[in-house]
């Protein structure tokens, strides 16, 4: 049953590209995000944008930057790496009959894959956050608390709305 669950799961990350457990309203119609732990991180977008409102520093905006560009080539390598996976699951799921040790084995480097994305992720929102002072902190802290209580991001127009996918912890991948 377990194992069936999974690749359930695996099947719907391959099925909608990520879209089924990244943005609110999964498959079954509740709202998924991200782990509430992550509430206490700062996301870069958070920083770009409250730059000059909480005095960002030339020394801090530059270690920001290289943290971020660090873990662009790593995310981007991974994400890489998890296309070339999934393409070849959908691959075997088109087999018949379907190999399913084949398929599991697959789904497995799959979710190892996912995982270190959000390893990698996860550790540029604690670098992001500890290049900032505490007041810094609290007040970039409270501006996310804000924008998520009056229901999401901004669209590229300046309008509330879903905003466009990714973030350091979305789905961009």
């Amino acid at each position: 049953m377990k194992k069936t669950a999974i690749l359930m799961v695996g099947v719907l990350l391959l099925t909608f590209g990520g879209e089924a457990v990244a943005r609110p309203g999964g498959p079954m119609g509740e709202r998924i995000g991200p782990p509430a732990f992550l509430r206490g991180l700062i996301r870069p977008e958070t920083v770009m944008r409250n730059q000059r409102a909480v005095n960002l520093s030339d020394a801090q905006r530059e270690q920001i930057q290289e943290a971020m560009r660090e873990a662009r080539n790593e995310i981007e390598e991974l994400r890489w790496e998890l296309q070339a996976e999934a393409d070849e699951v959908r691959t075997l799921l088109r087999a018949t009959p379907i190999d399913r040790e084949e398929v599991l084995a697959a789904a497995e480097q799959i979710f190892e894959l996912e995982s270190k994305l959000k390893v990698a992720n996860l550790g540029l929102l604690i670098e992001i956050t500890n290049a900032l002072t505490p007041e810094q902190v609290e007040e970039l802290r409270a501006l996310q608390k804000e924008r998520r209580s009056r229901g999401g991001r901004r669209d590229g127009n300046g309008k509330e709305g879903q905003g466009k996918r990714g973030g350091a912890f979305g789905p961009g991948r």
